[in-house]
């Protein structure tokens, strides 16, 4: 998957969490996250995803492996990266409905969708965008290309 393919939804993965609000606190139910999601960029996603039912509402913690192409700012190659993160976001459980504001504050407030539907994927998305380099270097020796080394010389 492009890093440029996250600007939109390159994950669609959504969840009903209203199964687990019934159960027992302490309750734990794991899921492969290839079967979670679905789309054509699917496949650079693996991990286990582990939805828990904590007293105050759905506990979702995961680990999560992101293969990402990303272009060297030295030499300009495209590569691909691997990104490896945890995941841990609680939904609140409020009087009958799922309260968000939980899990992001703002314009960010879009993962639960109609009927409290979680989309894991758009989780995926905005921790793979935080988990990006800062510096993205093929190598970490990249000399870069030759006509930005000779740039300024006289």
């Amino acid at each position: 998957m492009k890093a440029e393919e996250l600007i939109g939804e390159p994950f669609k993965g959504l969840f009903d969490i209203d199964k687990y609000l019934g159960q027992s606190v302490g309750s734990r139910y794991d899921y492969a996250i290839e079967n979670i999601l679905s789309g054509e960029n699917r496949d650079s996603v693996n991990g286990i995803i582990t939805v828990i039912r904590s007293g105050k509402g759905i506990l979702i913690k995961g680990e999560v492996t992101v293969q990402v192409e990303l272009t060297c700012d030295r030499c300009l190659k495209i590569f691909a990266q691997s990104l490896s993160f945890n995941i841990e976001e609680e939904v609140l459980y409020q009087h009958g409905s799922v309260d968000a504001t939980s899990l992001f504050r703002g314009d960010d407030e879009i993962i639960l969708r109609d009927k409290n539907l979680l989309d894991i994927g758009e989780l995926i998305r905005q921790y793979t965008l935080i988990n990006l380099p800062m510096k993205v270097l093929c190598k970490p020796d990249c000399i870069g290309n030759k006509e930005d080394r000779n740039y300024g010389r006289s």
